[in-house]
C-alpha cells in the first residue's frame, strides 16, 4: 500500500476524532486509533504471523478506522457521550459506514473486506481471521502504563481523588485486567500484555506507597 495513502487515512482519522472529548481522556479516540494502527503494524512483521497468509493491507485499514463508529456518538461539543448500550454497538456501526471513508480509495471488494473486520473485531459476526489480530491489538492497548492516563483523565471528569483512583485499581480495575489477559486470541500477544500489565501493577503500587508516604 502507498504510504500517500496511508497518510490520507490517518488525516482522515485525526479530522473525525482529535480535539473530541471522552471519559477517557481529550482526544483519546484518536490516539488510541494510532495505537492500535502501530501494533498491527508491528505485529504483522513478527515471525509466528508473518508468514501466515490473510490480508495484512485490509487489516491496516480496518486498525485505523477500527472505531470510526463512535463518531455517531460524537455531540456538538465535540464530545463522545452515551453507551453502546444505547444503540448499534460501534464495531457494528463502523461496518456499516468505514465505506464512506475508503470508498474512493480502494476497490469494492478491499473496502467490504475491511468492513467485515471491523465488524467483527468484538467478536460479532466474527467471520475474517484479520479480526481476531485486530481484536488483540485492540484489548493489547487497555494493558500497560499509558492505561494510567484513562484512569486520571476519568477521575478528573468524575471529581475523584487520588485516594478514590487508587481504590478504584484495587477494588475492581486490577482484576479486570487480569480477566481481560484471558480474551486474547493469541498466547504471542498475550505474553505482550501480561509484561505490561505487570508494569501497571507496579506502577499504581509505588503510587499508593507514595501517597502513604511508605517509599522511604
Amino acid at each position: 500500500m502507498k504510504q500517500k495513502i496511508v497518510e490520507e487515512m490517518l488525516d482522515t482519522l485525526r479530522s473525525q476524532f482529535e480535539g473530541v472529548n471522552e471519559k477517557s481522556g481529550y482526544s483519546y479516540r484518536y490516539y488510541h486509533s494510532l495505537r492500535v494502527y502501530q501494533n498491527c503494524l508491528k505485529l504483522i512483521k513478527m515471525d509466528w504471523l508473518k508468514e501466515m497468509k490473510f490480508d495484512k493491507d485490509a487489516l491496516i485499514v480496518a486498525s485505523i478506522f477500527h472505531d470510526i463508529g463512535k463518531i455517531k456518538r460524537i455531540n456538538d461539543k465535540r464530545e463522545i457521550v452515551g453507551s453502546e448500550e444505547d444503540g448499534t454497538p460501534h464495531d457494528i456501526l463502523g461496518e456499516q459506514i468505514v465505506g464512506d471513508f475508503i470508498g474512493d480509495l480502494f476497490e469494492i471488494e478491499f473496502v467490504n473486506k475491511v468492513a467485515k473486520i471491523i465488524g467483527g473485531h468484538h467478536g460479532r459476526n466474527q467471520t475474517e481471521f484479520e479480526s481476531k489480530i485486530l481484536h488483540d491489538a485492540d484489548i493489547l492497548d487497555n494493558q500497560g502504563v499509558l492505561t494510567i492516563w484513562r484512569n486520571i483523565a476519568f477521575s478528573t471528569q468524575e471529581r475523584r481523588s487520588i485516594i478514590d483512583m487508587l481504590n478504584y485499581w484495587k477494588n475492581g480495575a486490577r482484576e479486570k485486567a487480569i480477566n481481560k489477559l484471558n480474551d486474547f486470541y493469541f498466547d504471542q500477544i498475550k505474553e505482550i500484555a501480561k509484561k505490561r500489565f505487570e508494569k501497571i501493577d507496579e506502577l499504581y503500587r509505588n503510587l499508593e506507597l507514595e501517597q502513604n508516604s511508605e517509599d522511604y
